[in-house]
């Protein structure tokens, strides 16, 4: 997730195991990521975001476990 640490929106294709606060637009549905990602813009440009970038969800690192699963691939 990009948003936690820069403060960004993220908007995702729905996968069923988005965290709080990601913006679900419906998988394969290129109308409907479209409508998604201008209703953000158009909430950023009039200031009513409504995702808080300073209380964010926890969203579980997984940089630990990603390296050790590549280490034990590439080994």
């Amino acid at each position: 997730m990009g948003w936690p640490r820069l403060g960004a929106q993220v908007v995702a294709s729905e996968n069923g195991r988005r965290p709080p606060g990601v913006v679900r637009y419906a998988a394969k549905e290129a109308r409907d990521m479209r409508e998604k990602v201008n209703e953000v813009l158009r909430n950023i440009e009039a200031g009513t975001l409504k995702q808080n970038p300073q209380n964010p969800p926890e969203v579980d690192d997984t940089v630990e476990t990603e390296i050790s699963c590549l280490k034990t691939v590439l080994s």
